[in-house]
């Protein structure tokens, strides 16, 4: 009987393990929480931290080598693929997104900000956002947050600009076809200031805040089971708490960690529905 008893955790273990290593992991250019280094050529960020030592935490073979760098529209598109095993990240967790994935987390605060050239006129109110003609990344957050109906900008799409990188939606507004971009306020700063060589450097200013009240998770596709999503969750909050793991982020990053206890969605389960649960 003994016998039998632990050949059926054996095998649960190994079944679990199998699960852990069929998920696939994309991610996009959004530095500092996920990028490649020009010098090194490998993937670096916040979140490729967060989520190696994750995966050391759990026992799992795979290292950042097995992350897929791609742009945001083709790996928001994959994870979004029915019966797929796959991971997007870093994702602004937003209403409109809630309840098309599950989400382990946080990997860090958001802000979602409109740029412009320096001495550009800034926007006076909310409704004139509308007015403008804007580049955005195609399915960002940004994108999503000025076309949301529910919000005050209700911008029309035919007004944005969508483009697949961010070097281009730069040289779009760097070139006058449009005043603005709008874009996670953190990720501009860093890929203006340490991806493209200076070629864009003190060039750009915020101009308005669209969103302050955001963050970033890891968005897992829905045939994940729930049990795989809460394993990573409990990893990770037990790898922020890990001094080394602190120590990495602040020396490399400047960057301290918040729990799921901290964060906006501390109530909130694996799917948050409405996000009622939101603080």
């Amino acid at each position: 009987m003994k016998k039998i008893l632990v050949l059926f955790s054996l095998l649960a273990f190994v079944s679990n393990t199998y699960a852990l290593t069929e998920l696939k992991w994309w991610t996009e250019e959004y530095g500092p929480y996920n990028y490649r280094d020009k010098s090194t050529k490998k993937i670096e960020g916040i979140s490729i931290e967060l989520l190696e030592a994750t995966h050391k935490e759990l026992g799992v073979n795979m290292t950042r080598k097995n992350y897929k760098l791609a742009p945001w529209a083709r790996g928001y598109k994959a994870a979004q693929k029915s019966g797929k095993m796959n991971v997007i990240f870093s994702t602004t967790r937003s209403a409109a997104r809630e309840p098309i994935f599950k989400w382990f987390g946080p990997v860090a605060p958001a802000t979602q900000s409109l740029f412009a050239l320096k001495g550009t006129a800034k926007p006076s109110s909310d409704a004139q956002i509308k007015t403008f003609k804007i580049a955005v990344i195609r399915e960002d957050i940004a994108q999503l947050v000025l076309e949301d109906k529910k919000l005050a900008f209700k911008v029309p799409s035919s007004k944005l600009v969508k483009l697949a990188k961010i070097k281009p939606m730069f040289k779009n507004v760097a070139k006058g076809k449009t005043k603005y971009f709008a874009y996670n306020e953190n990720v501009a700063k860093f890929s203006l200031k340490n991806l493209y060589g200076g070629e864009f450097a003190g060039k750009f200013e915020v101009v308005y805040k669209l969103a302050e009240n955001d963050e970033l998770w890891y968005a897992v596709n829905k045939s994940v089971d729930d049990a795989t999503v809460q394993k990573y969750q409990d990893a990770l909050d037990r790898v922020k708490a890990k001094s080394s793991v602190r120590k990495v982020l602040k020396a490399k990053h400047d960057f301290v960690p918040a729990t799921k206890a901290e964060s906006l969605f501390a109530n909130c389960g694996l799917t948050g529905s409405d996000q009622s649960c939101k603080k």
